[in-house]
């Protein structure tokens, strides 16, 4: 029977048969019976083109064409659905029940149910931005517009109030139904109205003696059983109060605070008490008609609170401008910001959908949050709610929610919600949602290492080494080399439906004990990885916090530097026992070293204390001893008087060498002069006092500066006896006329030099004669020398004069 159609697109239906397209016709054949006409597409050319036929799992029928675009039946009527192209190619629908279309020229387009439609100024919405909106009895939408006017809905379209029904210029802030029908509209100047069957027929404000003429109404609340309660202040700011009008029409007046701002929100909880909010953050709650400041118990520093919502287990939620959500209950108050999940910080209106989910407008859009997911939160279950964000990714680029009107939204009767918004007035159809889709598959999209990509998904099956690995191979093992500091694991997860909304957890193991709750973060940072064997697993969920059972998976070896291998740290532990031996064996050199050393100090003193022992002795006592005995020969009276003077003349001699020899000693063993400056101070004054004594001229040259060099005392002391011995054979021996000393300092030590002008002699017969004085001197001179580790030279001519040169070796840098 189709061979007598024209067939021009076919596609096969889920409760079995055929559907095809003939022009504008669409057609279903079904087995055994004969085709049947559905009906004619509404399109305006003459010879369309079908293109693609294609049925999705809500039995809804997709029909592509050429040049008039794409077509959905529902069973009942045809629908235009606006795409990117007007010429369709192709229709396929995911998993999640997403219609992609493809088209020639426009890309591909995603085709989804609108979970979220905002009303705009059109013909039949005349508004822009809402500000305050709420149902009546008798079911009809009543919406305030930012610029004051008021519309009701009737049979799908909206029809503004006209100035004629007010009757005055009144500028409206708020609307709320009244019990026994109609509406009470809250205005910024003339009170609250009551408009019913055409015309005003009560106030709240001024009629009741509140105020004065001049009260504005931010916020209203009504309920079933004809109370009002409404939030005012008047017009010069300078009363502000909350108005409770009871069902018989008895009103009562609670006046706050001027400091606290004006109540803008409202809420009864299921005590039946009224919550009051304002711009300022104050709470109030009226119970049994006593009035309560409740800030203290809600969220420090009092941040503006946009709207309240009562909950039927008591609690009572809290939208903060820009802090957030507050809970407060009888057990405290809880706080919940964008760290623990939420889209936004700035929350204008909150309703519950009584499908367990409270739905939230913002600065960011609409999104909600499964109630329960706050309990797990409190209890600890859970670091993170799961929230579903509308906005942008719903075709909807201005969805931003309005506030300080009261009510701004309401869920109507048939379940769906409405909020104000700056741009218009937004409905989601609740009931309709479909179901969240089952927790999407996770991929794994790359791995880098120090900045660099070692893996990637997508480079290809015939990639070179040198590439990244490929991540779809499904690898058991990523070796990672020595040296890996940084590393990001990035993953994503195949769901289409609400990407922005997807969740992920992940875990290293063994490093992560526990699941580390990402939230919407597509990517895991590990810094200064250790060598060693692990894996990493992500798991993703949806929009209901329900979790994938298994999720994308690797497995990971971070090689060691050859530090940190087995061997080396065997090597280095033998390296270190040895080291541990060597410098043991190091500690106990170095504390016998010291111990000899203080053993050669000792003896250095011993034999410096036998040396003084012996000067004195040898010196002082000989001295001594002859001064005793000339004395007594000076006082036995029996010596003639000349002898008595000479011996006197001995004494004094005496006394004067005697006194010579002990400033030497003094001098020698003072450790104040240690110092190369005292050694040729000294030496320099003695060689002109003891030269002078003998008549003879002394010249000395030493540097203007000499340098700071520390001297022992036994240096010193040999240094000093080397030039009194080479100046005593001078006036002895040598005849001279003049004398010159002469010191010199240099990078590596010091010289003296005595020179004089006298007879000299030979070097080598006095050194080899016979066994007088002037051999034992120079004798002397020499092993002095040679026991500080000098040097001495003697340079003589016969006739020409004598020099000896002492050199003296250490550093003076």
């Amino acid at each position: 029977m189709l061979a007598t159609f024209k067939t021009q697109c076919l596609s096969g239906a889920r409760a079995g048969g055929i559907w095809y397209c003939e022009g504008k016709q669409l057609w279903k054949f079904t087995e055994g019976s004969a085709p049947v006409k559905v009906g004619e597409l509404p399109a305006g050319g003459l010879r369309l083109t079908p293109t693609v036929v294609h049925e999705d799992r809500a039995g809804r029928l997709w029909i592509g064409t050429g040049q008039e675009g794409l077509f959905c039946y529902d069973g009942t009527a045809f629908e235009r659905v606006p795409t990117s192209h007007q010429d369709i190619l192709g229709l396929t629908e995911d998993r999640e029940g997403n219609l992609w279309v493809g088209t020639r020229g426009g890309g591909i387009n995603q085709v989804k149910p609108r979970a979220v439609e905002l009303l705009t100024p059109d013909a039949a919405t005349p508004f822009a931005g809402v500000c305050s909106v709420c149902q009546d009895t008798s079911g009809r939408l009543w919406a305030v517009a930012k610029n004051s006017s008021v519309s009701w809905s009737d049979d799908g379209g909206w029809i503004p109030m006209s100035s004629k029904d007010w009757g005055k210029d009144i500028y409206v802030q708020c609307v709320a139904p009244d019990a026994q029908g109609g509406v009470w509209i809250g205005t910024k100047a003339n009170a609250a109205q009551l408009w019913r069957d055409g015309a005003f027929i009560a106030s709240l404000g001024t009629t009741d003696g509140y105020g004065g003429d001049a009260v504005g109404t931010l916020a209203l609340l009504t309920s079933p059983a004809g109370e009002v309660w409404s939030g005012t202040r008047t017009f010069d700011g300078k009363h502000l109060a909350l108005l409770h009008r009871r069902a018989g029409g008895e009103t009562r007046a609670f006046e706050l605070p001027v400091a606290g701002g004006p109540v803008v929100v409202l809420a009864v909880d299921a005590a039946g008490d009224c919550w009051a909010a304002t711009a300022k953050g104050s709470l109030w709650r009226v119970r049994q008609d006593d009035l309560t400041d409740e800030t203290g118990r809600t969220l420090a520093g009092a941040p503006p609170i946009r709207c309240l919502c009562a909950a039927p287990d008591g609690s009572l939620w809290l939208g903060y401008g820009g802090q957030g959500l507050g809970r407060l209950t009888d057990s405290g108050f809880s706080h919940y910001w964008t760290e623990q999940g939420l889209p936004d910080d700035y929350l204008s209106n909150i309703l519950a959908d009584g499908r367990g989910r409270l739905w939230f407008a913002g600065n960011r859009g609409i999104f909600s949050v499964r109630a329960g997911e706050f309990d797990a939160l409190a209890a600890g279950r859970v670091s993170r709610v799961g929230a579903v964000l509308y906005g942008q990714n719903d075709g909807l680029l201005r969805l931003q929610a309005s506030h300080d009107s009261w009510p701004g939204a309401l869920r109507d009767d048939e379940g769906k919600l409405w909020f104000a918004m700056e741009s218009g007035l937004a409905v989601v159809n609740a009931p309709g949602l479909p179901p969240q889709p089952d927790p999407p598959p996770v991929l794994l999209e790359g791995v880098t290492v120090n900045g660099r990509t070692v893996a990637a998904y997508g480079v290809g099956e015939g990639a070179a080494s040198a590439a990244p690995h490929e991540l779809w191979r499904g690898a058991a093992l990523l070796r990672l080399p020595a040296g890996s500091k940084q590393l990001e694991i990035a993953y994503t997860a195949l769901g289409f439906t609400k990407p922005e909304s997807i969740g992920f957890r992940y875990r290293l193991a063994p490093l992560d004990k526990d699941w580390v709750d990402a939230g919407v973060r597509r990517v895991a940072s590990y810094p200064q990885l250790p060598p060693g064997d692990y894996y990493f697993e992500v798991l993703a969920c949806n929009g209901d916090g329900a979790w994938s059972t298994t999720g994308a998976t690797l497995g990971l070896k971070v090689l060691p530097q050859f530090w940190q291998t087995w061997w080396f740290r065997i090597a280095a532990a033998l390296v270190l026992l040895g080291s541990g031996a060597g410098a043991v064996r190091h500690v106990a050199t170095r504390r016998m070293r010291r111990q000899v050393e203080r053993a050669e100090r000792a003896r250095a003193l011993e034999r410096e204390r036998s040396r003084i022992a012996k000067d004195i002795h040898d010196d002082l006592g000989a001295s001594l001893t002859e001064i005793t005995l000339l004395s007594e020969l000076a006082q036995s009276g029996e010596a003639p008087a000349a002898e008595v003077r000479s011996d006197m003349r001995k004494i004094a001699a005496r006394t004067r060498q005697l006194t010579r020899t002990l400033d030497t000693t003094v001098w020698a063993v003072n450790p104040r002069n240690d110092t190369l400056y005292s050694l040729v101070s000294y030496t320099c004054h003695h060689a002109e006092d003891f030269l002078k004594a003998a008549d003879i001229r002394c010249r000395i040259d030493v540097p203007s500066q000499v340098p700071e060099q520390v001297l022992t005392a036994t240096v010193r002391h040999e240094v000093f006896l080397i030039v009194k011995e080479a100046l005593h054979n001078v006036v002895k021996h040598s005849r001279a006329s003049e004398v010159t000393l002469r010191v010199t300092t240099r990078a590596a030590g010091v010289t003296f030099v005595v020179e004089d002008n006298g007879r000299g002699f030979t070097p080598a017969t006095v050194r080899l004669g016979g066994a007088g004085r002037e051999r034992n001197g120079l004798s002397n001179m020499y092993q002095r020398a040679a026991e500080i580790g000098g040097s001495l030279e003697l340079h003589s001519t016969p006739g020409q004069g004598t020099r000896i040169q002492l050199d003296i070796h250490f550093d003076l840098t």
